[in-house]
């Protein structure tokens, strides 16, 4: 019988280590989905933050490129606007043809119209 009880005390003994080491085992893989977890929230979060920095590259390109097209507008003009080539004499607009070389012959609306095209 004592040596029946010992055996049975140590039985109980192994189970209990058993269970211990399950649980350990569960809290190593619990922590490792964890750190998984949060490395793929970082990853999201750093796609997000590389996809904002593109959208906001993208609308700084676009946003130059629209600068460079007005340049490009008023600098066939002389530098000058429509509004302020509409606020020019005749012989003023005339004088603007000349430097570009282009035709200056018309109505005041087609020499404006030749100088913002």
């Amino acid at each position: 019988d004592a040596d029946e009880e010992v055996e049975i005390e140590d039985d109980v003994a192994d189970d209990e280590e058993d269970a211990v080491s399950a649980e350990a085992e569960e809290d190593d893989v619990f922590e490792e989905q964890e750190e998984e977890e949060e490395e793929v929230l970082e990853a999201t979060a750093d796609d997000d933050d590389a996809v904002e920095e593109q959208e906001e590259e993208e609308e700084v390109l676009e946003s130059t490129a629209d600068d460079d097209e007005e340049e490009e507008d008023t600098s066939a003009s002389g530098g000058y606007g429509e509004d302020d080539l509409q606020g020019m004499t005749v012989p003023e607009l005339k004088e603007l043809l000349r430097e570009k070389g282009l035709k200056v012959g018309g109505k005041k609306a087609e020499l404006v119209e030749r100088l913002t095209a």
